[in-house]
């Protein structure tokens, strides 16, 4: 279908890949996409995808929003003339990419990070009373 739509030297789909290898893959790429048109959960990528250092375009959707907003994603709207529109933004305009991406990585360090996880734990063993 690449081909037959002129994308074969911009879009690779390379399938399963090793754990071990998806943050050099990931590194590598302008946008990181998450399309998903239905659901309330959360994919464990979008984590990743978000702490990446490269900009994210997902749809504005509960398993996406939950987590991202429009100061650390491209949220599109669950369609594919949205979708692709948000592509084409996001790679038209490079310091909004950029901007994205750095708010998203400061925004998983704050809340979804290992420190801040045990923040947390801590925040909540302190507030229980021992009598």
């Amino acid at each position: 279908k690449c081909q037959a739509k002129n994308l074969g030297d911009a879009v690779i789909f390379m399938g399963k890949q090793p754990i071990a290898d998806i943050n050099a893959y990931m590194s590598q790429a302008d946008i990181l996409l998450s399309p998903r048109i239905h659901g309330v959960n959360t994919p464990m990528k979008v984590y990743s995808y978000l702490d990446s250092g490269v900009a994210v375009l997902a749809t504005n959707l509960p398993t996406h929003t939950q987590v991202a907003d429009k100061t650390n994603a491209y949220l599109a709207q669950a369609t594919p003339e949205a979708f692709a529109k948000g592509m084409q933004e996001l790679s038209k305009d490079p310091m909004l990419a950029k901007k994205l991406a750095d708010n998203a990585k400061k925004l998983i360090e704050k809340e979804h990070s290992y420190p801040a996880f045990k923040n947390k734990l801590y925040e909540i063993y302190d507030s229980i009373s021992v009598s």
